[in-house]
């Protein structure tokens, strides 16, 4: 649940910079997240765990890599349309600063689909330590877990 919310808070962060204020910093930041989407999320992991060691650390910084990407192109396609609504229009128009037109007006209309989507990677955030544990990979004894119940 942390590496999900982790993944969010990152993502939500990387997706509105790259959606709001566009341009070269969009095209780094997206290039950048696609390069990490296009990793298999597996590949990924053993690669967190080769690096960091089995254990729970190497799962969180796995999952929450594997979830960066996803939640900053979500952001990034919401922010682009909600950018160009009338209330943001008339919110830049008045003199309101980025930061406050960011949090303000776009954010709490990304809420609900980011939400939607955080509860949906919980569910792969559930299986991929599963899976990693079931390897031995995942959450060493005493800690229980799913992957090692199965062995």
């Amino acid at each position: 649940m942390i590496a999900v919310l982790l993944g969010l808070t990152l993502g939500t962060i990387w997706g509105a910079a790259a959606g709001y204020f566009r341009g070269w910093l969009e095209e780094i930041l997206m290039r950048m997240a696609d390069g990490l989407y296009s990793l298999p999320s597996v590949l990924m992991a053993l690669l967190a765990v080769t690096l960091l060691g089995p254990g729970q650390a190497s799962i969180l910084v796995a999952v929450s890599l594997a979830n960066i990407p996803i939640f900053a192109r979500l952001t990034r396609s919401l922010f682009l349309s909600l950018r160009e609504r009338e209330y943001v229009l008339a919110a830049r128009a008045i003199g309101s600063s980025d930061s406050r037109i960011i949090f303000r007006h776009i954010l709490p209309n990304c809420l609900s689909t980011l939400l939607v989507q955080a509860s949906i990677s919980f569910a792969a955030a559930v299986l991929a330590e599963a899976s990693l544990s079931y390897l031995g990979l995942g959450t060493q004894p005493p800690d229980a877990s799913w992957g090692r119940m199965l062995k």
